[in-house]
């Protein structure tokens, strides 16, 4: 499995938080018997500056995306937004902080992909049933969340989490580098096609050149042609009256 990650979550963190989740939702085996059969090939996390959270699966090819929001404001948040999601008994669940949107918007993803490996289409009632997946990760998660995120290691990178306007300046300059480079090549391009424009003049009038003199000489070809061809009567004439007179 593959982890893509531009959270301040740590990596390693958000590899075991996945195998926990596949391993209680029964999709893999525990960590002791088999480091290699995890749930999916790629998993995304990412951050989302509007609204709590978002999540996305791509089933056949087993890759997940899941996007939560760092700030506290927009906690608790309901986690049935569509009425496809709402379970029969009608009850909203309500994610108390990013930790449980994160396992919870998790837990729906992988039930995309859990159901498609089991052979289910992805046709009506699919996104009531990765809720439900979602909402057993989260119960089982609330349950033990004390223990897991002692036994998980460090959750947060340090670094990324201690000093949140100094990543939000780190970024800033980041962007601000980019778009020199950016700048700088774009200038870098405008003169390449300026010289590939004075390259193509250069060719043009190369080739207007060549077309005048084809056609000079194509003249001088039909001329001299047609002079001959007037000459040859004359010149059969002359030798006509010469051969008469010796006789």
């Amino acid at each position: 499995m593959r982890i893509v990650n531009t959270t301040s979550y740590r990596s390693e963190f958000l590899a075991k938080l996945v195998r926990w989740a596949a391993f209680e939702a029964g999709m893999a085996a525990p960590l002791d018997k088999d480091q290699r059969a995890y749930p999916v090939a790629v998993a995304e996390f990412g951050n989302r500056s509007h609204g709590a959270y978002n999540g996305r699966a791509w089933t056949l090819s087993s890759r997940i995306r899941v996007v939560t929001n760092p700030d506290p404001k927009w906690y608790p948040a309901k986690s049935s937004w569509c009425p496809a999601y709402t379970p029969a008994t009608g009850e909203d669940v309500f994610l108390n902080d990013r930790m449980e949107a994160l396992v919870q918007v998790l837990g729906h993803e992988m039930g995309h992909v859990h159901y498609v490996r089991l052979g289910q289409s992805l046709g009506r009632g699919h996104e009531a049933k990765a809720d439900a997946f979602g909402r057993l990760i989260l119960r089982k998660f609330r349950e033990q969340r004390e223990t897991l995120l002692a036994a998980m290691g460090p959750v947060e990178d340090v670094r990324a989490s201690a000093d949140p306007a100094a990543a939000a300046r780190k970024r800033a300059t980041d962007a601000l580098v980019k778009l020199g480079q950016a700048i700088a090549k774009h200038r870098e391009w405008v003169a390449t096609a300026k010289r590939a424009n004075r390259i193509a003049a250069k060719y043009r009038r190369k080739l207007a050149y060549c077309r005048r003199r084809s056609e000079a000489l194509n003249r001088a070809l039909a001329e001299a042609t047609s002079s001959q061809a007037n000459a040859a009567p004359a010149q059969v004439a002359e030798l006509a009256a010469s051969t008469s007179s010796s006789r």
